[in-house]
C-alpha cells in the first residue's frame, strides 16, 4: 500500500533511495530547497540555521496523506505549515515516531498540551518559547477542516501532521 501513495503522492525533493534505515536526508545549503526552508524564518533567526535535513519517512507520510484523502471525502480540507520545537537530541525521535513527545529525552510543556503535541504558526513563537541552547525546529504540515487564526494549535491523532523538515540551530 506505502508503494501505492509513493508512487502518486511522493514529494518531487524526496531522493528515489531505500527509505530503510535512513529517515531523513541532509537539505544542500544554498539550494533552491534550502533557501525555500530557511526563507520561511526572519533574517535575524535565518542566521542561526546550522542545517536543515529533510525527513523521508514512507510510513509516516503514507499515513498523512491517506488522512488528507479521507477529509478530503467530507468537504473542504486546508495544509499549513506550523513548527514544533524539539531538543535536537530527539531528532531521530520525530523521524521515527512522527513528534511524540512521549518519546522525547526532555519532554517539555512547550512542546505539548496533556496528550497532544503542540504546533506553532510562527518559527520565531517556536523558537522564543523554547529556552534551550541545544534546539531545532521541526517545520510539520498539518491538515485540518478549518483553517486556524490561533498562534497555536494540538492535534489528537498523528496521521493529521507530517514533519517535513528539521532545522538545527548554532549553539
Amino acid at each position: 500500500m506505502l508503494n501505492e501513495v509513493l508512487r502518486y503522492h511522493k514529494p518531487d525533493t524526496w531522493d528515489s533511495v531505500s527509505y530503510g534505515q535512513q529517515r531523513y536526508r541532509k537539505v544542500q545549503v544554498f539550494g533552491e530547497e534550502y533557501d525555500k526552508i530557511a526563507g520561511k524564518f526572519t533574517p535575524e533567526l535565518r542566521t542561526h540555521v546550522q542545517m536543515i535535513y529533510r525527513v523521508q519517512n514512507p510510513y509516516l507520510y503514507g499515513r498523512y496523506k491517506l488522512k488528507v484523502e479521507q477529509l478530503q471525502l467530507k468537504g473542504q480540507v486546508y495544509e499549513e505549515t506550523y513548527y514544533h520545537p524539539i531538543y535536537e537530541d530527539d531528532m531521530n525521535v520525530v523521524m521515527e515516531y512522527n513528534c511524540d513527545f512521549r518519546r522525547y529525552t526532555h519532554a517539555s510543556n512547550v512542546q505539548h498540551d496533556g496528550k497532544r503535541p503542540r504546533f506553532y504558526k510562527s518559527a520565531e513563537m517556536a523558537e522564543r518559547n523554547f529556552t534551550s541552547s541545544n534546539k531545532a525546529l521541526v517545520v510539520v504540515k498539518v491538515v485540518s477542516t478549518d483553517i486556524s487564526s490561533s498562534s497555536h494549535c494540538y492535534k489528537a491523532w498523528d496521521t493529521e501532521y507530517y514533519p517535513e523538515y528539521i532545522v538545527v540551530f548554532t549553539h
